[in-house]
């Protein structure tokens, strides 16, 4: 298991892009949570298997369909134990 810590940046907020990383983590199951930054960035903490991490990450970096990645900004991080992937407010 491996931890990740991400920050994305561009048009991320208000095009469902939390949701969109919730559905993408839950198909490959990685578990930890998403939520929206006050700056218009979204905060990520993932971990799974690496090959896992792997395709979330790129998937990630795609986006939804109205979202625009302009960076994926990520680190290792601890790992938190998480039991399923949620949407934090």
């Amino acid at each position: 298991m491996r931890g990740c810590h991400c920050i994305v940046e561009g048009q991320v907020q208000g095009v469902g892009f939390r949701y969109f990383t919730q559905r993408a983590a839950e198909q490959l199951g990685i578990r930890g949570w998403v939520r929206n930054l006050p700056g218009g960035a979204v905060e990520i903490r993932a971990e799974g298997d690496h090959e896992s991490l792997r395709q979330f990450l790129e998937t990630v970096r795609q986006g939804p369909s109205f979202s625009r990645v302009a960076a994926v900004k990520t680190s290792p991080s601890e790992l938190g134990g998480y039991s399923r992937f949620e949407i934090r407010i």
